[in-house]
């Protein structure tokens, strides 16, 4: 995969001073916690930093700029004749309408659900299910397609339903050839269900955060991709403009949540800025009067503030000619090489070790999961908890042998403020890991553990008392989304 261009700050006329005062902004904002930022002038990267142990070769995953993605898709569609945006949504699905579907039911359109405006007063689930097409078309309908906004997670779903009844593709299967293939976007880009064979277009792909970049990109440059159109230019125009008002109701007191919606795409404050967004931060923001793009991955449960900190810290040096000493620009170069989140931290290994490690403490019947929360509610599994833990420990830290549905992971946990990464599973799917840990006394061992390719993380508190172990666990961020788990394991054997 070729990468895109780079190039230092001051090349383009950005200040690397400006970028210097948004990290440090961000660094001390509460609710705010970046993994990867990325920043574009004139086509060219100017900025890229990742918060270890967050990679650039990671995939992460988009939540809901999945929809930029999936409308882009419908874009292209539209392009080649198989669809229009005027297209009833009945035509493509008559054989799944419920008895007597309203009127306002067999009114909806492409469109209406490319804006969020199809006529729900309460979006649908959106858990991953075989049946969701029919839910979608028996939910009750309260307004006039077209005439009311409601955030419509499902609605999205439905679009990508749609791609496949016109093409028989997949999402990826369609957009590989059309859009990942061109932009030169890389090979592992992939795409949870959402039930039925179709491919949960509202929220469920994973990109690096280059990826994410060219995307964006292509939207900057209105559809065209070095030289060759792959957007029709009217596309870009009506999707990046705002089809429906959003202002009132939940997004007062959120400024970019209320300046209106496109297709797939919000608005945003800066003067004819939009963005696709995902939650807890996953942002691809398009800047035409900059020439820029900006994108973000996070783990912030206050996205809000992470916008507000890029309006006042690099709008106005994205904006403006810079001339900044070189020892700036050496502090920026330092700065990026040094990006890092808290690991747990002590020094002190305890003697305790050798009298913990490779015994098995089994719990008894429990839901728990190494799962991240939301993740196991968009995507549940048939959840049997977990079963044993096993400690072993070494120079460079612990592997923390755990099984949960009948599947063993083991999680490498770095100590003394190290990282060490694994693959864990819950009998179902895979999660990539990054695990520190430090004892907190002699008889309890503190870890964290992030989700690498989700914005999430889980804190866990193992306290040995005799042949017992108690286990705590809490998804730390963006927010504690579960209550805390509290299993308590009995010593078995030693091996």
């Amino acid at each position: 995969m070729a990468t895109l261009p780079r190039c230092t700050p001051e090349t383009v006329g950005v200040s690397s001073r400006a970028i210097l005062s948004f990290l440090d902004a961000a660094k001390s904002a509460n609710g705010v916690e970046l993994h990867s930022l990325m920043l574009l002038k004139h086509g060219k990267v100017l900025f890229e930093g990742y918060w270890n142990p967050y990679r650039a070769e990671h995939p992460h995953t988009m939540y809901s700029f999945s929809k930029t993605l999936t409308a882009t898709a419908i874009g292209l569609a539209q392009a080649e004749g198989l669809l229009s945006v005027g297209d009833r949504l009945c035509g493509f699905f008559e054989d799944l309408m419920p008895e007597n579907p309203s009127d306002f039911l067999r009114q909806i359109t492409v469109k209406d659900l490319l804006t969020m405006s199809c006529g729900h007063g309460r979006e649908p689930p959106a858990q991953e299910n075989d049946d969701f097409v029919r839910n979608f078309l028996a939910h009750p309908m309260t307004y006039a397609p077209g005439t009311e906004f409601i955030y419509n997670t499902c609605g999205t779903n439905m679009l990508a339903a749609t791609l496949k009844k016109v093409t028989g593709m997949s999402l990826i299967e369609y957009l590989k050839p059309r859009l990942f293939d061109p932009l030169c976007m890389s090979g592992d880009i992939r795409c949870n269900s959402a039930g039925g064979g179709v491919q949960m277009g509202g929220g469920g792909f994973y990109l690096r955060t280059e990826d994410m970049a060219r995307l964006m990109q292509l939207y900057l440059q209105c559809g065209v991709w070095e030289g060759t159109r792959i957007l029709p230019e009217q596309w870009v125009k009506d999707a990046s403009s705002a089809q429906v008002p959003t202002s009132g109701g939940v997004f007062v007191g959120r400024p970019d949540w209320a300046l209106g919606y496109g297709y797939q795409i919000w608005r945003c404050q800066p003067n004819g800025s939009y963005r696709a967004d995902g939650a807890y931060g996953q942002l691809g923001i398009v800047l035409p009067e900059q020439d820029a793009v900006v994108i973000t991955t996070q783990g912030s449960n206050d996205a809000q503030a992470s916008m507000d900190l890029l309006w006042t810290h690099l709008i106005p040096a994205l904006s403006g000619e810079a001339f900044i000493p070189e020892e700036d620009r050496g502090m920026l170069k330092r700065r990026q090489s040094e990006l890092a989140l808290p690991a747990v931290y002590e020094a002190e290994r305890f003697p305790c070790e050798k009298r913990i490690d490779r015994q098995v403490y089994f719990f008894g019947e429990n839901q728990s999961t190494f799962t991240p929360a939301l993740q196991a509610v968009l995507w549940p599994s048939a959840n049997k908890g977990i079963r044993s833990i096993r400690f072993s420990f070494d120079a460079d830290g612990a592997t923390l042998e755990l099984w949960e549905n009948g599947a063993r992971s083991n999680v490498r946990l770095g100590m003394c403020g190290h990282w060490h990464e694994s693959v864990i599973t819950d009998g179902k799917n895979c999660y990539r890991t990054a695990g520190t840990a430090a004892w907190k006394g002699d008889h309890v061992l503190e870890a964290l553990i992030r989700h690498l390719e989700t914005a999430h993380s889980l804190r866990c508190t193992f306290t040995f008392e005799g042949e017992k172990v108690v286990f705590e666990k809490e998804e730390t961020y963006p927010m504690p989304i579960s209550t805390v788990d509290r299993l308590e394991g009995c010593l078995e054997r030693r091996i």
